[in-house]
């Protein structure tokens, strides 16, 4: 059996990564509001773990990648894409006003910095 992919190094584990993220950087970062469909193959995992002589690891990534996807599906896109920015306003405020983000709600703090970009 092979190792865990997480005992790789941080710095390859992160280029892997960046080599197979950067094609869809774009859509991925716009998928919710634009309701793109975006498709990472097995096969293309596969080429990017392969040239760096980790093909064994693959499967691993791609299970994760595909496990989070499904996570995502169970729901509506615009709702994931809501809570995200949510939560994003939530430790924002947090951040700025010093206190544990669990005293936020999510849904105001959004609400807030729409109004303030106005």
């Amino acid at each position: 059996m092979k190792d865990n992919i997480l005992s790789l190094p941080d710095e390859l584990i992160g280029k892997i990564f960046k080599e197979i993220y950067t094609p869809y950087e774009k859509n991925l970062r716009t998928i919710f509001e634009h309701q793109r469909e975006v498709k990472i193959t097995p096969q293309q995992v596969v080429e990017v773990f392969h040239r760096h002589g980790l093909s064994d690891y693959a499967i691993q990534i791609y299970i994760a990648f595909y496990g989070l996807y499904l996570g995502i599906q169970r729901r509506s896109s615009k709702e994931v894409y809501q809570e995200v920015h949510s939560l994003i306003a939530a430790y924002r405020i947090s951040d700025e006003l010093g206190v544990d983000v669990s005293d936020i709600n999510p849904e105001k703090a959004l609400e807030y910095y729409n109004q303030l970009n106005k």
